[in-house]
């Protein structure tokens, strides 16, 4: 079963996402983009985990393509005591990103994410810090895997549409 289910998909022209082999034009090109360090500890946290999905192999020798962005965080108060102290807070982590070609400096690609966390405030402040702390690390995780996911398909797109393949 799992033989004809294979053969079904791969007689469509179903190709996975992420394929990582080298003969990948779309893994070859993201393999390619250069991510500029970042100022912000936000940033950074998006930059790292960034890096380690887009370029595991380390930086491009040869960038094609240069990822810039900015990321931004604001909290809210969501869940009060009768005594009005806040005891939840939700945390909204975004990043605007553009793609420009690294030899041309023309701009491919630009768009913005946005991801939320949430934590608690707890009795003792040090844990506090480390919910408030890990939710940021949560929300820059998932930013950054939306950003990998989105130029993974941009690049997929890029490389069907050189190669006359319908969307």
């Amino acid at each position: 079963m799992l033989l004809v289910a294979a053969q079904i998909l791969g007689a469509c022209g179903f190709t996975p996402l992420y394929r990582r082999d080298r003969e990948s034009g779309s893994f070859q090109q993201m393999s390619a983009v250069e991510i500029p360090p970042v100022d912000d500890r936000l940033g950074q946290m998006v930059r790292n985990h960034l890096l380690d999905l887009v370029s595991p192999e380390g930086r491009p020798a040869r960038p094609l393509y240069r990822l810039s962005f900015t990321a931004a965080e604001s909290q809210g108060g969501v869940l009060l005591t009768r005594s009005d102290v806040i005891t939840r807070y939700n945390m909204t982590v975004s990043v605007t990103y553009r793609l420009v070609e690294a030899q041309t400096g023309k701009e491919v690609l630009t768009d913005s994410i946005i991801s939320y966390a949430a934590y608690s405030v707890l009795r003792a402040e040090f844990a506090s810090l480390v919910a408030e702390e890990d939710a940021r690390a949560r929300a820059a995780r998932d930013l950054s895997e939306q950003m990998r996911i989105r130029l993974a398909i941009f690049f997929t797109r890029q490389e069907s549409e050189s190669a006359g393949a319908p969307r």
